[in-house]
């Protein structure tokens, strides 16, 4: 049976596909701001944050990622308003947010009794096991951010070249980078299905990375970023069915490839930015 065959067989690989594509191209949107913006490390910060969400809500015998939407939402609205107000540099803000988060994730497992598979999955990812409830959770998320970029599409691409002067322009700044930091923080919630919280910040930084390459315009990479990211969870996931390994693994590793080959590509001459 061909992998197409496999795909079109059961449903469990539709449904993995649907959501690492849904993710892809939420992740992909949004990482390039913050690779703009020098917030990269952001996204491992999130995900250190969810991991205590995570925690909680196995502790509580509640639903995971919907503890960990809430706790890492929180933690993103903390560190916006700590940079509101001037207080420490954004390295200093981050490091304190993920290192409270992620000891009360530590904390609160050993409390639990140790490590359990559940932990596990969720560190690591757990593609094969997406339900179509956690698919349906994917799209408002995925709606929202589509209408926040159409309608502040100028307002981002602003910040995102000078936020100061874009603060002195009357845009609100403050509001906007807080609904960012938001959508980010929910985005890494729900991407740690598809690849795990430990890899979760790949499908940000990676494929804007590798559009950032050839962009010749904001929008172009935000376009691109979204098509790079598509194609490594679409031969991931192949990739994985095929070799059979972790599925989270082999995206981020296709990602990682496609970025080698566009650095490569471009030193040789053969791509050009505009």
């Amino acid at each position: 049976m061909t992998g197409l065959e496999l795909f079109l067989e059961y449903e469990f690989l539709q449904l993995a596909l649907a959501a690492s594509g849904v993710m892809a191209l939420l992740a992909g949107a949004l990482g390039v701001p913050l690779v703009l913006r020098e917030m990269a490390m952001f996204g491992h910060g999130f995900a250190h944050v969810s991991y205590a969400g995570v925690a909680l809500g196995l502790l509580a015998g509640l639903y995971p990622l919907g503890v960990a939407l809430v706790v890492t939402v929180v933690g993103a609205l903390v560190m916006e308003r700590l940079r509101a107000r001037g207080a420490f540099s954004g390295d200093t803000r981050l490091a304190v947010v993920v290192s409270v988060g992620f000891a009360i994730g530590v904390t609160t497992v050993s409390l639990a009794g140790g490590f359990t598979t559940h932990v596990h999955a969720y560190l690591f990812g757990s593609l094969f096991s997406v339900t179509s409830t956690e698919l349906w959770a994917m799209l408002p998320l995925a709606a929202t951010l589509l209408v926040a970029f159409t309608l502040l599409y100028k307002e981002i691409f602003y910040i995102t070249l000078d936020e100061e002067a874009a603060h002195l322009s009357g845009v609100p700044v403050g509001w906007i980078n807080a609904a960012l930091l938001a959508l980010t923080a929910a985005t890494i919630v729900l991407a740690s299905r598809v690849v795990g919280l430990l890899l979760v910040a790949a499908l940000l930084v990676i494929p804007a990375a590798t559009a950032l390459q050839m962009a010749t315009s904001f929008k172009g990479a935000i376009l691109g970023s979204m098509a790079v990211g598509l194609v490594s969870v679409v031969l991931g996931l192949a990739a994985a069915v095929s070799v059979d390994v972790a599925a989270g693994g082999a995206i981020v590793l296709v990602g990682g490839a496609v970025f080698a080959l566009v650095t490569g590509a471009r030193r040789a001459g053969l791509v050009r930015r505009g």
